[in-house]
């Protein structure tokens, strides 16, 4: 497999990374050093990761690196080979904040580099606490979700007393007005009163005077006294 560096990657650009799958799995290898994984199966998210790698390129040309490996190969988990041609500061720091072990592989590193560790391993930990309150929100998003369609398609309390009287009130009201001297008007007076069959034999039974017309009350007491 070639050997290649991160001016290679500037110098046989976009289209030279599409046709090459070395060039390209190098090209990944590096990007995701610095900006974390990529979709490599997506093509037509190339050209943007191009860009954006390039332009962190010309942003730290010239510029001295803070760390630098010595003349060794090592395989990180994550970054597969690393040397120190292709070692960026990002990665330096990457894999310090993975473990401190590795800085005896460094022969230049700046004073507070555990400055920058903490600061790496910070910004990973607000990463993934937005991730996953990102996950949480979904979660709960589909739960409200979920109990606003079952409330829209719950009875609303009035219709439940609708269902509720159609469940009883029917038979009962028909069976007034079959009663000779009551009419609708009258069998729905007794209903506001009774609402049920049984609550009006009750109230007959007990005795107590009826206080509608003296045709209604002569039908009730006739059917009901019985």
């Amino acid at each position: 497999m070639p050997s290649y560096n991160r001016e290679d990657i500037k110098r046989i650009g976009l289209e030279g990374i599409r046709n090459n799958p070395e060039l390209r799995a190098f090209f990944f290898s590096e990007y995701s050093s610095i900006f974390g994984e990529a979709c490599q199966n997506c093509r037509g998210k190339l050209a943007g990761y191009f860009n954006k790698f390039i332009n962190q390129m010309n942003s730290t040309m010239g510029k001295e690196p803070k760390y630098k490996l010595k003349k060794t190969l090592l395989h990180v988990d994550g970054f597969g080979m690393v040397n120190q041609a292709n070692c960026t500061d990002e990665k330096a720091i990457a894999m310090l904040a993975i473990s401190s072990g590795f800085l005896k592989h460094f022969e230049v590193y700046p004073d507070n580099w555990d400055k920058d560790v903490r600061k790496a391993r910070d910004q990973k930990a607000k990463t993934i606490a937005a991730r996953a309150k990102g996950r949480e929100e979904a979660k709960e998003a589909a739960i409200i979700e979920e109990e606003a369609e079952e409330l829209a398609a719950a009875p609303t309390p009035v219709e439940e007393v609708i269902e509720a009287q159609e469940e009883t009130v029917p038979g009962y009201r028909d069976k007034l007005i079959a009663l000779k001297g009551i009419a609708a008007p009258t069998a729905d007076k007794i209903i506001e009163v009774f609402d049920t069959e049984a609550k009006l034999e009750a109230y007959i039974a007990s005795g107590q005077d009826l206080e509608f017309s003296a045709q209604a009350n002569k039908a009730l007491l006739e059917f009901y006294g019985a």
